[in-house]
C-alpha cells in the first residue's frame, strides 16, 4: 500500500461511516485504503437450509468448483454448453470488453516509466535581413526611398534584403515525471482494477448463460414429451371415440355420449399446434445462445428428463465473495474507487517533472555531427488557482467511492438472497413433485377401474371420461413439476457461483472474424452438407 498523505487519510476517514460487510471485502481484495468497522456480523448460514433437508436416494452433492452439468452424464446438454462458451456472441464481446480495459490498464502504467522520443529533422526558412537597412558605414537605418528599387536589396548597402537558411538536426528528448504523491500509481491501480472487474463481468455472464441454456434445454425436453403426451391422447381419443360409434349404434349408449368424446378429441386436437410453436421458439432460444440462426438439423435433444441433478456443496455465506464473480466485480470497482480518491488528493500536491535533450544541430547537412547540444530541465508545478476543478473532482471521487460500497453491500445481500430464494424453491418445487407423483398413481389407478366398470357397462361413460382427463392432466402436471425441479437446482447451482468458471481463461471465445464467418455459413446452409453436432 504506498505511502498517502495526512490529508488524504482525513478525508478518507469520513468515507467509513454506517459501512457494513467491509471487514469481509479487505479479505478479497487485500488493497482497500477505508477505515472500517472489523465488528462485522454476518449469517453464519442460510436460514433455509437450518432445517435438515431431504436430499432423496437420487441426489448427489458436489464441488461447486466442478461443473455441475458434467453429473448428468447428457452428451446433448454438455455440447450445448461447452459451445456456448465458444461461439455465445454476449461472451465474445464480454472478452473484447476485457481487452479493452487491460489495455487502458497498461496505457495508464505506462505513466511511471520515462518517455523517450527520437527527433530527427530539416527545414528550410526564408528570413529577412535586418542588415540589408543599415547604410554602410554610418550604422543609421536608410530612408525608405533611398532603395533604387534593384532586386536583391538597397544598392546602398552590401547586405542582400533577405536570406534562405537550412537547419539540420537530430535529438534524442527524455522526460519523466517522479510520482512523488503516488497519483499515477493511484490511476494505474483504478484502472487495472477495472480490468479485473470486467474479466470477473465476464465470468459472472458465463455462469448466468449456462444455466440459461441448460433450463432451456430441459424446456426442450418437457415440451417434446408433452407433445408426445397430447399425441398420446388424441390417438386414445379417436379410439375412445370408435368404441363410443359402435355402442350408440348398437343402441347401448345415447348419443349425448357420442358429442361428449367428439368434443373431447378436439379440444386434444386444439392444444397441439400452441406446443409445437413454443417447441420451435425454443430452439430458436438455444440457437441465438449459440450465436447461430437455426440450429444443425443433426443435433439430437434428448428424449426424457433426467431423474436429479447433483446437490452442489452450499457453505457459508461468506463464501460467496470467493465464488461469485460479480462480487469480486464490485470488489474489485470499490477499490478502483478508492484508488481514483488517492488520485484527485495527489492531483491537488505539487508535481516534479524532469526533461532532457541531447544531440546535434548543424545548417550544414555534411557538418551535422560536428556540434553536440544538450539540455537539462526540471520543474516543479503547482496547481494555484483552477477555479476549484480539483476540489470538485475529490469531491466526485469520494461520492463515487461511497457508490461503491453501496453497490457492494447491495451485490451481497442480493447474492445471499438469491441462495435462499434458490434453496426454498427447490424445497417447495421438491415436495410439490413428489406430491404429483403421488397423484399421477392415483390418477391411473382410477382410469382403470374406471375404464373397466364402462367397458362392462356398469359405469357410466362420465366417470371414465373425467378419469381419463385426469390422467392425462396428472402426467403433464408431473413432466411440468420435474422440469421445474431441476431448473430450480439449476438456479441454486448459478445462484452459488463456482470455481469451474475460471476454466473459460483457457478457453478461446469467439473473435468478430469467426463470428462474421459463422454468419456467412448461416445465410447459406444450402452449399454446405449437415454436420456433426459431436465435432
Amino acid at each position: 500500500m504506498m505511502k498517502k498523505s495526512c490529508c488524504e487519510f482525513k478525508s478518507l476517514r469520513a468515507l467509513s461511516d454506517n459501512i457494513q460487510l467491509i471487514s469481509l471485502i479487505l479479505l478479497s481484495t487485500g488493497c482497500s485504503r477505508i477505515h472500517v468497522n472489523p465488528n462485522v456480523e454476518m449469517p453464519k448460514s442460510y436460514l433455509e437450509q437450518e432445517g435438515k433437508r431431504d436430499q432423496g436416494p437420487r441426489s448427489t452433492v458436489i464441488s461447486i468448483d466442478d461443473p455441475w452439468w458434467r453429473s448428468l452424464g447428457d452428451p446433448a446438454l454438455d455440447h450445448l454448453i461447452e459451445g456456448l462458451f465458444s461461439q455465445n456472441l454476449q461472451l465474445a464481446q464480454a472478452r473484447e470488453r476485457v481487452i479493452q480495459m487491460r489495455a487502458v490498464a497498461r496505457q495508464a502504467g505506462s505513466q511511471r516509466w520515462p518517455t523517450l522520443n527520437l527527433d530527427m529533422g530539416w527545414s528550410r526558412t526564408k528570413q529577412l535581413n535586418p542588415f540589408s537597412r543599415l547604410s554602410s558605414g554610418s550604422g543609421t537605418p536608410m530612408p525608405p526611398g533611398s532603395m533604387d528599387g534593384q532586386a536583391g536589396g538597397n544598392s546602398a548597402s552590401p547586405f542582400p534584403s533577405s536570406f534562405t537558411q537550412d537547419n539540420f538536426r537530430a535529438s534524442l528528448a527524455v522526460s519523466y515525471e517522479l510520482d512523488v504523491w503516488g497519483r499515477i500509481g493511484s490511476l494505474t491501480e483504478a484502472a487495472e482494477r477495472e480490468a479485473i472487474a470486467s474479466e470477473s463481468d465476464m465470468y459472472s455472464m458465463a455462469i448466468t448463460l449456462s444455466a440459461t441454456i441448460a433450463d432451456v434445454y430441459f424446456q426442450v425436453i418437457e415440451t417434446q414429451a408433452r407433445l408426445t403426451i397430447l399425441e398420446s391422447q388424441l390417438r386414445d381419443d379417436e379410439d375412445q371415440l370408435e368404441v363410443v360409434i359402435s355402442r350408440f349404434n348398437q343402441g347401448l349408449s345415447p348419443h349425448i355420449e357420442v358429442l361428449q368424446q367428439t368434443q373431447q378429441r378436439d379440444r386434444t386436437h386444439a392444444q397441439l399446434p400452441p406446443v409445437k410453436a413454443l417447441l420451435s421458439r425454443l430452439k430458436r432460444r438455444i440457437a441465438a445462445l449459440w450465436g447461430r440462426s437455426q440450429l444443425e438439423d443433426t443435433f439430437v435433444f434428448a428424449t426424457q428428463l433426467p431423474e436429479a441433478l447433483a446437490l452442489p456443496q452450499v457453505g457459508l455465506p461468506a463464501s460467496l465473495l470467493e465464488s461469485r464473480p460479480d462480487i469480486r466485480s464490485a470488489a474489485a470497482r470499490l477499490s478502483a474507487a478508492d484508488a481514483r480518491v488517492s488520485a484527485a488528493v495527489s492531483a491537488r500536491l505539487p508535481g516534479l517533472r524532469f526533461g532532457t535533450s541531447v544531440g546535434y544541430q548543424s545548417f550544414q547537412f555534411d557538418e551535422l555531427f560536428d556540434d553536440f547540444i544538450w539540455s537539462l530541465t526540471g520543474n516543479l508545478i503547482t496547481p494555484l488557482f483552477q477555479g476549484g476543478r480539483l476540489r470538485a473532482e475529490q469531491s466526485r471521487t469520494e461520492a463515487a467511492l461511497r457508490e461503491s460500497l453501496l453497490a457492494m453491500r447491495e451485490r451481497l445481500l442480493t447474492a445471499y438472497h438469491e441462495v435462499e430464494n434458490a434453496l426454498s424453491n427447490e424445497r417447495s418445487l421438491g415436495e410439490q413433485l413428489n406430491r404429483v407423483e403421488k397423484q399421477l398413481s392415483s390418477a391411473e389407478t382410477l382410469f382403470e377401474s374406471a375404464h373397466s366398470r364402462y367397458l362392462q357397462g356398469v359405469g357410466d361413460f362420465i366417470t371414465t371420461l373425467t378419469a381419463r382427463q385426469g390422467l392425462y392432466a396428472s402426467q403433464l402436471a408431473a413432466l411440468a413439476a420435474k422440469r421445474a425441479s431441476l431448473s430450480a437446482r439449476v438456479q441454486l447451482h448459478r445462484a452459488l457461483g463456482g470455481g469451474w468458471v475460471h476454466q473459460l481463461s483457457d478457453r478461446p471465445l469467439p473473435t468478430g472474424e469467426a463470428t462474421e464467418s459463422r454468419a456467412t455459413e448461416s445465410r447459406a446452409p444450402e452449399s454446405r452438407e449437415p454436420q456433426n453436432s459431436n465435432r
